[in-house]
Parts: structure tokens; sequence; C-alpha cells
């Protein structure tokens, strides 16, 4: 019979919250990686190309990979020291990590998320740094825009990642279960005010932030300053959807498993 999904214990939960948390600070972490090196090009004029994916440039191929203090070695090491206790049994299905501490399977995953979304050459940062991207050296204003953008979208992964936690751990609390709060069908009012809010939601704040940093756009934006931040923001909120329901995904009961 097909394993019936049921709320995790304890130690499953703070591994799965931890997970959570562990992704968004890798998210942040590894956009650093590379904005760093954006910024270094800029000062140069030139050596755009290594900074974007597969990424050539070696100051940040340490930052994001080296075995001790990369970004996905610490992202890693996080999730493996969390869920020590007790791994998910959900964990070791398709897109889901191992718990292992080390190249975790979800960290690589979220990767994939950042370089190559939606197929070869559609990396957010392609997307965002994309006068570099064509070999060009931004304005100040434009950089200003592309800088903007990128710190915003980060934020916003780890804001609404927070909102997903918060809902999470009240309903596991209640009773209610994570259903209520995961997409597509989440229902939860305080959840949806958190993401929602047209003033202090999550995505509000986000498309907020790009606006506020787009007063000049580069010429390879297309649309005003607020189309630009919806469609930045709706590009990023469906991966984190896509996510969320895999981090917290519960646990099969045995009584249920083949």
């Amino acid at each position: 019979m097909p394993a019936q999904i049921t709320d995790p214990n304890k130690d499953e939960q703070k591994c799965e919250s931890s997970t959570g948390g562990a992704l968004s600070k890798f998210v942040g972490s590894k956009s650093k990686c590379i904005s760093k090196c954006i910024v270094t090009a800029r000062k140069a004029g030139s050596g755009f190309a290594a900074c974007f994916f597969p990424y050539s440039d070696l100051t940040e191929v340490a930052c994001i990979s080296d075995s001790l203090k990369g970004a996905e070695t610490k992202a890693s090491a996080a999730i493996g020291k969390a869920c020590l206790k007790d791994c998910p049994e959900c964990y070791n299905g398709v897109n889901h990590p191992s718990c292992a501490g080390t190249n975790n399977p979800i960290v690589t995953t979220t990767e994939g998320d950042i370089d190559q979304p939606f197929g070869p050459g559609t990396g957010f940062p392609d997307l965002i740094y994309c006068k570099e991207k064509g070999g060009t050296a931004p304005s100040k204003d434009e950089a200003k825009c592309e800088d903007g953008v990128s710190k915003a979208l980060v934020k916003f992964v780890g804001a609404k990642n927070k909102c997903y936690a918060k809902c999470i751990a009240a309903a596991y609390k209640s009773g209610a279960g994570r259903g209520i709060c995961l997409p597509p069908n989440a229902v939860d009012p305080a959840l949806n005010t958190c993401i929602n809010d047209p003033a202090k939601g999550a995505e509000a704040k986000a498309k907020a932030a790009i606006v506020k940093a787009c007063v000049v756009l580069p010429g390879c934006y297309t649309g005003t300053a607020a189309q630009v931040a919806n469609t930045f923001v709706s590009t990023v909120e469906g991966k984190i959807d896509q996510r969320a329901p895999q981090i917290s995904c519960g646990s099969p009961s045995g009584a249920f498993v083949n």
C-alpha cells in the first residue's frame, strides 16, 4: 500500500524547520558570492563572464564551494547537524535531502533554482545582472537597480520562508497539520497576511524595495519599475512555493509502507 503521510515528530520537525532556514541562508550567502564577483568586475571593467554559471572566477568559486568555508558546505553541515537526531522518512524520496552532513541533495536542488531555474541561461544572476551578462558595465544608477533587485529577492526568500515556518509550527502545535500552510491551497489567514498584506506582506515589501532601488532601469529590463518588481518577485515566489512542500513533507506512517 502507498504510504500515508503523517505529521513528523518533534525531532523531525526541527530537521524540517532548520532545513528551511539553512536554505534561506544559503540563498543569501551564494548571492553575496556572486554579487562580490560582479562588483569586482565592474571596477575592472571586464571579466564579467567568469562571474556567471558555471562560475570560473577563483575567488567566487571558493566562496561558493570551498570544502571548509564555502556556502554549499555550510548549508549542508547546518542541515546535517539539525537532522542528526531524526531525519524525516519523506526526505529519502525524489528531490528530498538525505540529511547527510555533506553534499546535501536539497542544497544542490536549491542551487539549481538559482543557477538554472528554467533551463540553461535562465539563472537569476543572468536575469538580474543582465548588463554584465551581455558583457557591458552598467551605469552607476543601473548598477544600483541590479544590486537592489538582488538584495530585495534574497530578503524576500527569507521573509516568505519565515511566514511558512511560523505557520507550520503553529499548525503542528494546534493539531491542524501543515496542510493549511502549504501551497497550492494554503488557507491559514495569518500566513496569507504575512505573505500578501498590501502594506506589510513579504511580497509588498520586496516589490517596494525594488521600485525604490530602480529609479533608472537597465536597458535589458522590460517594463516599468513596478512591472519589473512584479515579474522578479512572482518568479522567485514560484520556486519558493515549489520547494516548501518538499521541505515540510511530513513522514509516512510505517503501517502503510510496503
